[in-house]
Order: structure tokens, then C-alpha cells, then sequence
């Protein structure tokens, strides 16, 4: 919706000659804008947004290096796989399934977890 903006409001309401009048865009009451503010929408490429999702597959909770770093701990042996939901959830990615760069991020999470030294005490 467009609005004049104050000053020439207020000349318009004393009679004065108006100023050259200025517009705002005020946000709508309802749809895309809810919370009372405009937003911007930001358009990022296709690529971009599967770089983004890639990254968070390989690094997140369940990703490739996460269960690199979870097997070394637990003293279970190296064995590459991944869960592109998170840890138990969706469908298990197994080295057959997985790609050269995924099972490095595995081996990368496992070795670094060895370099660390951290391991669960059953004891």
C-alpha cells in the first residue's frame, strides 16, 4: 500500500501548499510479511542452494564426518555411511552408495577424532 508521508500531510491538513509529495511502502497487514516488518526475499541459484544443502549433509549431524567421528568413539571399526536426515533417520548411505569426496569427509572425521584421542569408557 502506498501512503503519502507525513509532511505533506500535515501541509495538505493546514491549507498550505503541498511539498512535492514523497511516498513509503508500508508493509501489507497480511500475507508474505507477517511479523509486522518488510522482508526482503533474497533468490539464490540453484547451484548455490545444493552447495548449501551438499555442506550441510557432509558436516551436519549424521553427515559423513560426524559418523566418522561417532564410529572412533564408540570403538566401532571404520566403515564409511552416512544419514542425509540425521543420525537414524531416512535411509542409510553406505560406501557402495557414496561418492569419492563423501567417504574422505568420513575418513577426515575419523582420523580427526583419533588425533583427538576422545573415546567413550564403558567402564
Amino acid at each position: 500500500m502506498i501512503k503519502l508521508n507525513r509532511n505533506h500531510r500535515r501541509a495538505a491538513a493546514k491549507g498550505n501548499k503541498t511539498p512535492k509529495p514523497t511516498f513509503k511502502i508500508t508493509p501489507r497487514k497480511h500475507g508474505m510479511d507477517r511479523g509486522g516488518g518488510t522482508q526482503r526475499h533474497q533468490f539464490i541459484s540453484t547451484k548455490e542452494r545444493r552447495r548449501e544443502v551438499m555442506d550441510e549433509v557432509m558436516t551436519g549431524h549424521g553427515g559423513p564426518r560426524d559418523r566418522g567421528d561417532a564410529d572412533y568413539y564408540y570403538h566401532r571399526p571404520p566403515e564409511p555411511h552416512y544419514w542425509a536426515q540425521g543420525t537414524g533417520h531416512g535411509l542409510k548411505t553406505v560406501a557402495a552408495q557414496m561418492n569419492a569426496s563423501e567417504i574422505a569427509a568420513y575418513y577426515e572425521g575419523y582420523a580427526e577424532a583419533e588425533d583427538y584421542g576422545d573415546q567413550k569408557d564403558w567402564g
